[in-house]
């Protein structure tokens, strides 16, 4: 009986295992595809006029502005990666329109490496149209990943996830980061505003990343103290 359990036990997790990887695959496929086909994303204008560098690490906006000098980031692959032990869980880019936020993150996508298991690539202009709607982060992601839908991931706080959320600017509502009530089920329906809020302050899977893109004035909606490393794309914009 107890050699039965334990058998039932490691068909589980090789069940478990086997569906991740078969998400993992189906999403790696489905973004690769999805780059492949915006040509002009794949050699970005701006590729030789822009940096990228780290404005802030786990810091305020009173320390960045004492910063003389910054840190390039040298690999998009490298976004997340810790510094001096600090944890990297939220990272928030800046910078103008047209620059090249969301060529970074399909770089990084095409770079998508462990131990990242299941990425997740959100256009915050696809968010608008939920606002009076009620729904789940599970549901969220079934509406716009299919390959979500036939597969049985028991639970998402186990697996190793990157949300990356795109064009913070083009998201037409508020996020009250103050007020919204904390929510930890990711089954729970509830409004996009606190779905939102309570995934980048890590009360929704929180050992999960956030990659958040967004024009300067819009990144001003997510609190000062949050954000555990913002970077900054700037440079030289090419209008050809």
């Amino acid at each position: 009986m107890i050699l039965s359990l334990a058998l039932k036990r490691h068909r589980r997790g090789e069940i478990k295992h086997f569906q991740r990887k078969k998400l993992e695959s189906h999403l790696k496929t489905r973004f690769l595809k999805e780059i492949n086909d915006e040509k002009e994303e794949i050699n970005h204008p701006n590729q030789g006029t822009t940096e990228h560098i780290i404005r802030r690490e786990n810091g305020s906006k009173e320390e960045e502005h004492k910063q003389n000098t910054f840190t390039k980031v040298k690999s998009t692959s490298d976004i997340f990666k810790d510094v001096e032990g600090n944890q990297t869980r939220i990272v928030l880019t800046i910078g103008e329109a047209g620059i090249g936020k969301s060529f970074h993150m399909r770089k990084f996508i095409k770079e998508w490496a462990k131990p990242v298991e299941l990425l997740f690539l959100i256009d915050f202009s696809k968010l608008n149209s939920t606002k009076n709607k009620k729904i789940s982060l599970f549901e969220l992601l079934n509406h716009f990943f299919e390959e979500t839908k036939n597969i049985i991931i028991c639970d998402y706080s186990q697996l190793n996830i990157l949300f990356l959320l795109d064009g913070l600017d083009a998201y037409q509502h508020c996020l009250d980061f103050e007020n919204n009530e904390i929510l930890t089920d990711v089954r729970e329906p509830t409004s996009i505003d606190v779905l939102l809020t309570n995934l980048i302050r890590g009360n929704l899977l929180p050992e999960a990343k956030v990659w958040i893109t967004s024009q300067p004035p819009a990144a001003e909606k997510i609190p000062d103290g949050i954000i555990d490393r913002l970077t900054e794309i700037r440079g030289k914009i090419c209008r050809c």
